[in-house]
């Protein structure tokens, strides 16, 4: 009775013991230690940092960043895709060692973190500043080498929160709010790359402009009832003819042919679309367009037609580049 009475208290006040399981007694696991964390800095520009292991230590610089909707590399093209910009970062490395240290795009990590939380690394080249190349080299005690890189990014907001590391020990972390420069580009509203033209006013004749990493100049539109391509304007149309002039801001060869460019043409209520062809011709001939262009070489002239209705008093045309859905809007007369 009083063992009862004690076994029932011991369980009141302690609970039921836990059997071991079959084998032994239960295995304790240790808790995982925490994954340490690089030291961080807030960094600003033009403000020299030590990073990397001791003995193979470089000095970063970064001294200007950019946002561009292309950017003319001495290796390859940089055009921003749909929904993109271009973030440029130029930034010194000095090699403050007796010894050589290695130099080349996987020796400093960049990341960028947009407002919403969306990381964008950087995983193209280093590129050498004098002459935008690719780089990969040993910078000797006391050289200094001028880089950049280029990371395509979201199209919108301030670059608020720039990574930058080297290994895992040291990150420095920018917010370049108001700092960030902007290449040239009429679809840039403030900081943001905008994917459709935001100026209202259509473009005239005899302007020129840069679309789609290409050189532009919109040479004007007029009408024909003549044969194109061997055949006449349908009933009751007229062939709308608009002319451009094809030319090449970057450093290396660029291609242009149909497949590059759409002319997106509306009626006057902007919903009812009007046919394009599909087809590019040169300027004297009804031969198609489709060649390179070289950086040196004069712009090439072409013509999209489209057939239509003659007794229409007003169209809305566009030109769209088709790798990054950006467009200008057209001025054309009226038939």
């Amino acid at each position: 009775m009083g063992l009862i009475f004690a076994t029932a208290l011991l369980s009141a006040m302690f609970g039921h013991p836990t059997a071991a399981p079959a084998g032994g007694l239960p295995i304790q696991t240790q808790p995982e230690p925490p994954v340490p964390k690089p030291a961080t800095e807030t960094a600003v520009l033009n403000q020299p940092y030590i990073m990397g292991a001791k003995g193979s230590e470089l000095i970063f610089t970064l001294k200007v960043a950019w946002l561009a909707e292309y950017f003319a590399g001495g290796d390859e093209n940089y055009v921003a895709g749909k929904n993109e910009r271009l973030l440029v970062l130029y930034f010194d490395v000095l090699n403050p060692n007796k010894q050589d240290v290695t130099l080349g795009s996987s020796t400093f990590q960049f990341n960028y973190t947009s407002p919403s939380g969306e990381n964008f690394p950087f995983r193209g080249y280093l590129l050498r500043q004098n002459g935008l190349t690719h780089l990969s080299q040993s910078l000797r005690n006391k050289q200094k080498v001028s880089c950049a890189v280029v990371i395509p990014i979201d199209s919108q907001g301030e670059i608020s929160d720039l990574q930058i590391e080297r290994g895992e020990d040291f990150l420095l972390r920018y917010n370049l709010t108001g700092k960030s420069r902007v290449l040239g580009s009429p679809f840039f509203s403030g900081i943001n790359l905008k994917s459709e033209m935001t100026r209202t006013t259509p473009v005239a004749p005899m302007t020129a402009f840069n679309l789609g990493g290409y050189s532009l100049s919109y040479m004007g539109t007029e009408y024909t009832d003549d044969k194109i391509m061997g055949y006449a304007p349908d009933k009751d149309h007229v062939y709308m003819v608009v002319k451009f002039g094809f030319g090449n801001p970057m450093n290396l060869p660029i291609s242009i042919g149909f497949q590059y460019f759409t002319l997106d043409v509306k009626l006057s209520d902007n919903a009812t679309a009007i046919a394009w062809n599909r087809t590019l011709l040169k300027e004297n001939s009804d031969e198609y367009l489709s060649q390179e262009i070289a950086p040196s070489q004069p712009m090439v002239i072409g013509r999209y037609y489209v057939s239509v209705p003659r007794k229409e008093q007003d169209f809305n045309v566009k030109l769209i580049h088709v790798g990054s859905t950006r467009e200008f809007r057209i001025a054309v007369p009226n038939p």
